[in-house]
């Protein structure tokens, strides 16, 4: 299906993701071999299960390293990137390249992953507070779980109408029964974002107005 997607008319790139930009992504305890954790205790980053190209396609840019690519398949050794915000709570004193993480969510059976890149920090769920922790897994290696879903992380050159039409159409071909949501493009989540700021500033300057009318009555 993916490389379906790449071969439509206007489509510069597609990668896939578990889920899309700006949805949940399970918070996951994890292990990093060679290190000893107090029982009970272990660190925890956002996992995000991706193809390759999935980085490129979202402009996130790799710092060190290299991207998750076709090289990386089910039958070679698995790896995975994490962003810089993981790097500097984890790896601070130690070259994060090269090191094991393992995933300990509860029933996985995902092997232990290598680091292989760093992106950049990049934010999808809010504008203000700490950048969270994540981590990108190769799906084609598998992350110990059957998705019930995934997303379609296309990059256009041509009118985005036009190839999500095309797209619909490759897919009903390929499964007839494959439920396939409304689409939304990375400008439509950014500015989702925007209006939950606008909200809260409203917000904070309406209290602000309150508690100063409060005090001058009082």
């Amino acid at each position: 299906m993916l490389e379906a997607a790449r071969n439509l008319p206007g489509v510069q790139d597609a990668a896939i993701g578990v889920l899309p930009p700006g949805d949940g992504h399970a918070t996951n305890g994890f292990a990093i071999e060679g290190r000893d954790m107090p029982p009970g205790h272990f660190p925890i980053a956002r996992q995000f299960a991706v193809s390759p190209a999935y980085l490129r396609v979202l402009g996130i840019p790799i710092l060190r390293g290299r991207e998750i690519d076709r090289r990386d398949t089910g039958s070679s050794t698995p790896v995975c990137v994490i962003n810089q915000a993981m790097a500097k709570d984890f790896f601070a004193n130690r070259e994060p390249l090269g090191q094991h993480i393992r995933d300990l969510f509860p029933g996985s059976t995902a092997r232990p992953c290598e680091i292989i890149g760093i992106t950049a920090d990049a934010r999808d769920h809010a504008l203000r507070g700490n950048i969270p922790r994540r981590f990108y897994a190769a799906a084609t290696q598998g992350v110990g779980q059957i998705p019930p879903a995934v997303s379609f992380e296309i990059r256009t050159f041509a009118d985005p109408g036009s190839v999500i039409a095309a797209l619909r159409e490759r897919l009903g071909a390929f499964n007839s029964s494959l439920a396939v949501p409304d689409p939304h493009s990375l400008d439509s989540l950014i500015d989702q974002l925007l209006n939950q700021e606008r909200i809260v500033a409203q917000l904070s300057a309406f209290f602000g107005g309150l508690a100063l009318l409060l005090a001058a009555v009082g």
